[in-house]
């Protein structure tokens, strides 16, 4: 009996595995599936050698055919992950005796590019904070609070004390469909999380909260939950009012080709700038993980591990004194 396609196991694998799992999670699953079905799906299960998984390794870290650009290394590690599991599942179920992906992790190159989210520079800080827009307010509340984009999204005025100035994080807009979130309770570890908002923040969304009409803080016009297309237009438009602000040039702001497009900031950016400022301020990494809602500290210690190599300038003190004292130019 000859064992099946490999395309068929993955498919009855991903049915399987991702019953309960989130929408965001079974597309990135699908994706990794259609990536091995777009060079092995047509291979039966047997006649799949390590040579083959190792070849479709090196080929996306030297190129993805999506984006045209080196894979990333958490990428490859999930991909490799996913064939694992496919071939673990099709071992159980008797379709193949072998496991060719086994040890496919070795062929990733050492020099595959790790994703790097960076934060803002000062001068794209300042225009956020200079800038009025109907999605100033979240940029600022990422900024400064740390907010995740699905917290933002699902964040309501009740949760924001500004007597006490504290936000309650405690629910999230989860991507339920393909253009569809819904305001869920819980945040992405689980845990619910106090974060202290600074002075300054506090005065901005006090006159906010005397103009809002609805319950949530970044609602849709009509009051409801953002869909992913319109927050994806509505940050659009604010990219574009930014660049036409920092352009300084004459010309229609509503002509996106009009102006130069210096900037580029995506949300996620905000978070890491938030992180870096509680770093540069000097916030201890326990304090800053709580106020970040990581999962484990050593995120939080990886972070500003990152920073100091960035931002400390090792002290050569000792060699320039003996540079003086002892060698002579």
């Amino acid at each position: 009996m000859q064992s099946p396609l490999f395309r068929s196991a993955a498919k009855e694998w991903y049915d399987t595995q991702t019953v309960g799992l989130t929408y965001p999670y079974r597309k990135v699953l699908q994706s990794e599936v259609d990536y091995l079905n777009m060079y092995i799906g047509d291979l039966r299960l047997s006649e799949i050698k390590p040579t083959d998984i190792n070849n479709i390794v090196l080929t996306l870290a030297a190129n993805n055919p999506h984006t045209n650009r080196p894979s990333s290394k958490s990428s490859l590690e999930k991909l490799v992950h996913t064939t694992n599991r496919i071939f673990e599942f099709s071992i159980d179920n008797d379709y193949c005796f072998k496991n060719p992906a086994k040890n496919s992790g070795k062929a990733i190159p050492k020099n595959a590019p790790k994703k790097v989210v960076t934060a803002i520079n000062k001068s794209e800080q300042l225009i956020i904070l200079q800038i009025p827009h109907k999605c100033q307010a979240t940029a600022l509340l990422m900024m400064l609070t740390g907010l995740r984009t699905s917290e933002a999204l699902g964040l309501e005025w009740k949760d924001i004390d500004l007597n006490e100035k504290k936000l309650y994080i405690h629910q999230r807009a989860v991507r339920v469909a393909s253009n569809l979130y819904e305001v869920q309770e819980g945040t992405k570890n689980g845990k619910a999380r106090f974060v202290t908002i600074p002075n300054n923040l506090c005065e901005y969304l006090r006159e906010k909260k005397t103009q809002a009409r609805y319950p949530l803080v970044f609602p849709k016009t009509n009051g409801t939950v953002h869909t992913p297309s319109s927050w994806k237009s509505a940050w659009q438009s604010y990219m574009n009012e930014l660049n036409w602000h920092y352009a300084d040039q004459p010309g229609s702001k509503f002509d996106p080709r009009g102006y130069p497009k210096l900037l580029d900031i995506n949300p996620h950016q905000l978070r890491h700038t938030y992180a870096t400022l509680l770093y540069l301020s000097g916030v201890d990494v326990l304090t800053a993980s709580k106020l970040l809602g990581h999962s484990s500290v050593q995120i939080t210690l990886d972070i500003y591990t990152h920073l100091d190599e960035q931002f400390k300038t090792l002290d050569i003190t000792n060699f320039n004194e003996y540079l003086e004292n002892d060698l002579i130019f």
